[in-house]
């Protein structure tokens, strides 16, 4: 309550800024608070509401229907509670990674479903890294799409939550998300299923131009294949540095 609070002020402010600075002969001293959020107001940016609890979710589309913004909604750990709703209000979903740990009241009802119930609702949705408080903090995001494809996604969507569904909610796929004529030359190979843990990745293309080759990579010697320093210049990988 006090969250939804705190962002309707936030609106609210933001609007009674942009008309008083419409109104006035004198513009007001300028506040870049208010003017990142004019452009909220007025759906030149969208919004990311982010919730795990269903009742926070509901909170979070009345806001942006309220307002009319161009909403998203962020974690949805309950998402699976209430499709219809998120349906019926047209709200892309950025799904928390699948494989979440229960680790707080907001979370005890996490599901490993919880895309595919989405998807299920034909509601766009992709699947995030988000962060974790333990060691390790790393989230892989193929193997978070892997465990929702085994639980209902499926190849084919759990794929595309990654790729253009992904690029489509970001307003970029004209250039990303897919394989075609004219797009951005950014592709990752691999030598098997890439939602296999046991799959290699053989090559890295970015911008048409290689900048991985894992053949490549394993004629180095051993200790020269961690990642080099960014700084200093030594002739170690950082994990090895110390060997």
């Amino acid at each position: 309550m006090g969250t939804a609070n705190l962002v309707r002020n936030a609106l609210q402010s933001a609007q009674a800024y942009a008309q008083k600075k419409a109104a006035a002969k004198d513009p007001p001293a300028p506040n870049l608070k208010h003017e990142a959020l004019a452009l909220v107001l007025k759906k030149k940016m969208p919004i990311i509401l982010s919730g795990h609890r269903a009742d926070d979710l509901m909170t979070g589309l009345r806001i942006a229907k309220e307002y009319d913004l161009d909403a998203m909604l962020s974690l949805a750990t309950e998402g699976y509670l209430i499709p219809d709703a998120i349906s019926e209000a047209k709200v892309p979903v950025i799904v928390h990674p699948t494989m979440q740990r229960p680790s707080s009241p907001e979370t005890f009802n996490g599901h490993l479903g919880n895309a595919a119930f989405l998807a299920d609702r034909k509601i766009p949705l992709a699947i995030c890294t988000a962060f974790e408080g333990y060691v390790p903090k790393t989230r892989v995001l193929r193997y978070e799409a892997a465990i929702a494809m085994v639980n209902g996604l499926g190849h084919e969507r759990a794929l595309r939550s990654i790729t253009l569904d992904a690029a489509k909610m970001l307003g970029i796929d004209d250039q990303f998300g897919s394989i075609e004529a004219g797009k951005a030359a950014d592709l990752v190979l691999y030598d098997g299923d890439p939602f296999e843990h046991a799959t290699h990745v053989t090559h890295t293309i970015v911008g048409g131009r290689i900048i991985h080759d894992r053949a490549e990579y394993l004629k180095l010697p051993f200790e020269r294949r961690a990642i080099p320093l960014s700084a200093g210049g030594g002739d170690y990988g950082c994990c090895l540095g110390e060997w």
